[in-house]
């Protein structure tokens, strides 16, 4: 799987990621990494990515920004993984067949 790159500006305001340790937006408020106000980015999407953005946002409900935020926080995770000697897997429900995600 390869990184995206590519148009779109983070024009909703959302509340900061949820983490590993799925803190509620309650909790977000009165942490201490979350006292300074959120960043703001422009980042360029490739049609196709671009796309994929609007179709999860519709598809969850979820705005623009909170997917990008859980994106960015997933991939984090995955490097913090994979960093660990870890492998990522993928395992099929039904047929129990398991594959290896590499990023490159």
């Amino acid at each position: 799987m390869t990184a995206p790159s590519g148009n779109a500006t983070t024009e909703e305001d959302g509340a900061p990621p949820k983490s590993r340790h799925e803190q509620s937006s309650d909790d977000v408020s009165t942490s201490p990494e979350h006292s300074s106000p959120p960043d703001r980015i422009t980042v360029s999407l490739i049609p196709r990515v671009r796309r994929d953005l609007q179709q999860l946002h519709e598809a969850t409900s979820l705005s623009k920004t909170d997917i990008v935020n859980r994106a960015i926080s997933l991939y984090e995770f995955i490097e913090e993984q994979l960093s660990a000697g870890r492998d990522i897997l993928i395992r099929d429900r039904d047929s129990g067949e398991v594959q290896r995600i590499q990023l490159i």
